[in-house]
């Protein structure tokens, strides 16, 4: 008999940092993670996570979603396949999304569920859930780059991102022309020859961003990461006459596989970064991989939340052949040691994956609360 779905719950974590996090819309002074929990009539419980890193309140509406909205549609319905319980989600949310004019936050929240209801599946079946995604064998050897690195200290950063394992690193060009390619020049001259890749978060323009593109030349720049807001083709168009460039790298805010298609279509880019977190969970993001590898693109998903996203991501890039690699954020985590075991390690520039059936990580929710993570349940 084919389990049911009895609970869908959520978990808030805000997890403090040893320093704050400099970013283009204000400092993280802690991590908030979201997790959702899907239980079922066998006691298998699975894991999953919602995009929450900004703003700061997004957790609320987020929270109130899934259990007004998601827990009442998934409660005693059988998990069979997560695929169905996708599309019942979608197309049962469609109407409120609208007229909340929320797509953003109803996309988030059912990318969550979806992530917990592949994970579950994936333990019902005692398989890892890479091999579940696959439909077989999945390699269990990642690439991964270091992600986050900077602005501040960005030298010693890279330093200390070498001696953990990794051989490519992305700097966050945040600062302005002037610090950012000071920037640049520090990063280049700390990671040596190795793979060097760039992410403005859309503060540069056209107009400002001549003054750093020699320095992104001289430093080898393997790819740009959204330099101009992600709304604005008109932008990309005129970027991709300039040569010689960085190969650009865009989709951690595309949404759907609509929104994929336009972006492979119209925007052009190389590099291909859709965010499982917040738009399609796993069921859209096999789909999305399978897309970008097929188009020649380089499938690079972003990932800078916590450990559930990552584990989950991690399984991904690993079911879909052609993948490239995977964001890693350098900022250390305390979360990471209770749900993974710690940070995975980091061996020449590649993780291997946990046999463990499911996405690896779990949530021992006394320890967590042990800890002093846990903020808020629902």
């Amino acid at each position: 008999m084919t389990p049911t779905i009895t609970d869908i719950r959520t978990i808030m974590l805000r997890v403090p940092l040893d320093s704050p996090t400099e970013l283009p819309y204000g400092n993280w002074v802690d991590r908030r993670n979201l997790i959702v929990l899907a239980e079922t009539s066998t006691g298998v419980c699975g894991a999953g996570e919602i995009w929450v890193n900004v703003p700061v309140w997004s957790c609320e509406d987020r929270r109130g979603f899934v259990s007004d909205v998601l827990k009442p549609l998934l409660i005693g319905e059988p998990l069979d396949d997560p695929k169905r319980l996708f599309a019942l989600m979608v197309e049962k949310t469609a109407t409120l999304a609208r007229r909340w004019h929320a797509p953003g936050p109803v996309s988030h929240a059912v990318a969550g569920v979806d992530i917990a209801l592949w994970d579950a599946r994936a333990r019902l079946l005692k398989r890892p859930l890479r091999d579940v995604l696959s439909g077989g064998d999945a390699e269990a050897v990642v690439n991964v780059y270091a992600s986050g690195v900077g602005p501040a200290s960005v030298g010693s950063a890279i330093e200390t991102a070498i001696s953990q394992g990794h051989t490519s690193f992305k700097i966050r060009l945040v600062s302005g022309p002037a610090l950012d390619r000071q920037i640049l020049h520090e990063a280049r001259e700390a990671a040596g020859d190795r793979m060097l890749m760039t992410d403005p978060a859309e503060t540069y323009t056209p107009e400002t961003i001549p003054a750093i593109w020699d320095d992104l030349i001289r430093a080898r720049t393997d790819w740009l990461e959204e330099p101009f807001p992600n709304n604005q083709p008109a932008m990309y168009d005129a970027l991709r006459k300039m040569e010689p460039r960085p190969r650009l790298a865009l989709g951690e805010s595309t949404y759907g596989l609509s929104g994929l298609a336009t972006l492979l279509d119209r925007y052009m880019p190389e590099v291909v970064q859709p965010d499982i977190t917040k738009t399609g969970g796993l069921t859209e993001g096999i789909e999305a991989g399978r897309m970008t590898v097929d188009s020649g693109r380089e499938f690079v998903p972003h990932m800078l939340a916590g450990p559930i996203g990552f584990a989950a991501t991690a399984n991904l890039v690993a079911a879909i052949p052609g993948a490239r690699m995977l964001e890693m954020d350098c900022d250390p985590v305390a979360s990471f040691a209770p749900m993974m075991g710690g940070v995975p390690t980091v061996t020449d520039g590649t993780i291997t994956l946990s046999r463990e059936t499911g996405h690896g990580a779990t949530v021992d929710e006394e320890e967590l609360a042990r800890l002093g993570f846990v903020a808020e349940h629902g």
